[in-house]
């Protein structure tokens, strides 16, 4: 999944090109709500492994921290896995469910709360109202049960009402939800292979 939206090679570009890095910067900051002041969280950025924060008040503010650790090759990035799912093809909206294998009762999922992540765990199967067995019992992506729709009526004889989409109950995760979905890959010469520097809420904009 394609998920850099910026890069410069600080070893090549000149200032035409910094310039170019930081106007798009400005652009994707804005577009994703990034409200500044903002927490830096540098994981693992040194030779020791050791995670550093920071507080940038704003862009600029931002551009100097990152510089600050005189790095080769800076990636923009975006992490979509909390992101809502773009789902393609679905009929309708009330026909996906959660079954939970406890209680042995359905309950119905909105769709615009399922994450990216989610939808790609192989935890979804098509089957109708009458139950799972009904249809298939196969562990699928939410996009590949969905694409199993068309051949359950055209081929199999299913009614469309009556076909629905289960997951099995999942463990809930812990999501920090002062992450923003942006994230710098930054490379230096103490971390070559480059570190994670996420963007998070800071403390004064949760008040």
């Amino acid at each position: 999944m394609k998920n850099k939206l910026l890069e410069i090679d600080l070893n090549e570009a000149d200032e035409y090109d910094f310039d170019d890095f930081t106007q798009n910067l400005e652009y994707e900051l804005f577009e994703h709500k990034i409200e500044f002041p903002i927490t830096l969280e540098a994981v693992a950025s040194n030779w020791r492994g050791q995670t550093g924060y920071a507080e940038a008040e704003n862009q600029s503010d931002l551009i100097n921290k990152i510089s600050s650790f005189d790095p080769s090759y800076v990636k923009l990035c975006i992490n979509t896995s909390n992101l809502p799912a773009k789902i393609e093809r679905l009929p309708r909206k009330n026909m996906i469910h959660e079954y939970n294998p406890k209680t042995k009762k359905y309950s119905q999922i909105i769709v615009e709360n399922i994450t990216t992540k989610e939808s790609m765990d192989k935890a979804w199967s098509l089957g109708t109202n009458e139950g799972l067995e009904e249809v298939n019992s196969y562990m699928l992506t939410l996009q590949e049960a969905i694409d199993m729709i068309n051949p359950a009526i055209e081929e199999d004889g299913y009614n469309k009402n009556d076909l629905y989409i289960f997951r099995n109950i999942q463990e809930p995760e812990i999501v920090d939800k002062d992450l923003y979905p942006l994230y710098f890959k930054i490379y230096t010469h103490d971390v070559p292979m480059g570190f994670r520097m996420n963007l998070k809420k800071s403390g004064e904009n949760n008040g």
